[in-house]
């Protein structure tokens, strides 16, 4: 991996992981019985999930072999959650068959 560019993945991980602490800065407006129980390890989960999930986005454009600029690495881990959560609803949904004379 000679001359493999880092920063855009770092840039994506980074954006990434901050959508989820501008999550966490806005828990305090929540009414204290809609809060998140944040002593649970899956609430954390997220934290880790994300990031990657932003630097893997940004890993598969550099070996498409597309530069990325760190705007574009940036974009990239912004949009990664809401990839991820289109990606597993398209591939988890079930077509529903609505019978005969429908």
């Amino acid at each position: 991996m000679d001359g493999f560019e880092w920063a855009p993945i770092l840039w994506a991980s980074a954006s990434a992981l901050c959508v989820k602490m501008l999550e966490l800065a806005e828990i305090y407006k929540l009414p204290k019985l809609q809060r998140p129980n944040v002593a649970e390890i899956w609430y954390w989960v997220p934290y880790a999930v994300l990031p990657l999930a932003g630097g893997f986005l940004a890993f598969i454009h550099l070996q498409s072999g597309q530069k990325i600029s760190p705007f574009l690495a940036m974009n990239i881990g912004l949009t990664a959650p809401l990839v991820l959560r289109s990606a597993i609803e398209r591939f988890s949904s079930k077509v529903i068959d609505p019978g005969e004379g429908a």
